[in-house]
């Protein structure tokens, strides 16, 4: 069995490395959602881990995408 999981990020004018996505949530601005009823949707709402659980909570569900394709087209483009 295998799955992709697809992670798009805008690119800003200072870059850092993070070295795991709760780094990342925690030390950038950012919005994020998974595609609705996907592999990773589904771990985040049931996973064991508290932290994670949380951060589904967060989402807006009910603007989640329904494929990844309709997800790419809601990031905003990059602004100069």
């Amino acid at each position: 069995m295998t799955f992709d999981t697809m992670v798009l990020m805008k690119k800003t004018s200072s870059v850092e490395r993070f070295s795991s996505m709760v780094e990342l949530v925690e030390r950038s601005d950012i919005t994020f959602a998974l595609v609705k009823d996907g592999f990773t949707d589904n771990f985040f709402k049931h996973s064991d881990n508290q932290y994670f659980r949380e951060l589904y909570e967060r989402m807006d569900k009910s603007r989640l995408p329904l494929t990844s394709g309709e997800g790419v087209r809601k990031v905003p483009p990059p602004t100069c």
